[in-house]
């Protein structure tokens, strides 16, 4: 038992590839939350002991592992928020609890942003990247939500809003790290360290969300819609 439990949301068009992300999960988790969107039926694969299905049906978007978790009420376990297109390490929960000691208090990825000022409001730059080697300790604006530690200490403040339809879940957790003052610290790791398989076309985070003329707007509405201001 590590005392850590993770939450995920999977599409039909990433399985059953996906298999390959809960698999290696197993084990370091004491237990996995799925979110089953577009799927109408539970893969045999995944009736398993350890796997809770917190929904399934209609897609309600990458928050809903947040929103519908913490619906539930406060947790006594920590969170690792997982993408169903990496495969994780065997030490990965490990590594995250003893970097939890070095940094109490913060949420910790190997995945985000840095922000910057323009004349226009903020703009982000990539800073860590999991997939890239990253060799030191960054502070970050925004964690990527595939690949982050959120302490039960954090969770339990966070709060969502209607702004959770815009699919953008890493928005909405530095939104709740900055309302309620938990740093966001990118961890060191080696290039190989999360494996990555290509989804297929039209479900990857680019097609879907990043490469919308919309992007960066909504990305303001949902900082605004917390209280913080954007320039």
């Amino acid at each position: 038992m590590t005392g850590v439990r993770a939450t995920m949301c999977m599409l039909p068009g990433r399985y059953p590839e996906s298999l390959k992300t809960v698999n290696s999960l197993e084990g370091q988790v004491d237990r996995l939350y799925l979110y089953l969107n577009d799927f109408w039926h539970i893969p045999i694969e995944i009736k398993k002991d350890w796997i809770e299905i917190i929904h399934m049906g209609k897609n309600l978007g990458d928050a809903s592992r947040f929103y519908l978790l913490r619906n539930t009420g406060d947790v006594d376990y920590d969170i690792i928020s997982c993408d169903d297109d990496l495969i994780y390490p065997p030490t990965y929960v490990q590594d995250f609890l003893k970097y939890k000691e070095a940094h109490p208090g913060c949420l910790l990825t190997h995945h985000g942003n840095v922000a910057y000022n323009t004349s226009e409001g903020f703009r982000y730059k990539a800073a860590v990247r999991v997939r890239n080697e990253n060799k030191s300790i960054v502070r970050l604006a925004t964690p990527g939500s595939g690949a982050s530690f959120i302490p039960k200490e954090l969770f339990n403040k966070m709060e969502f809003n209607s702004k959770v339809s815009y699919n953008q879940s890493d928005i909405h957790l530095a939104c709740n790290c900055h309302v309620n003052n938990f740093p966001i610290i990118g961890l060191p790791h080696p290039s190989w360290y999360v494996e990555y398989f290509h989804p297929k076309d039209g479900y990857t985070i680019w097609e879907t969300v990043t490469s919308k003329p919309d992007w960066m707007s909504k990305v303001y509405e949902i900082y605004q819609s917390y209280g913080i201001k954007t320039s």
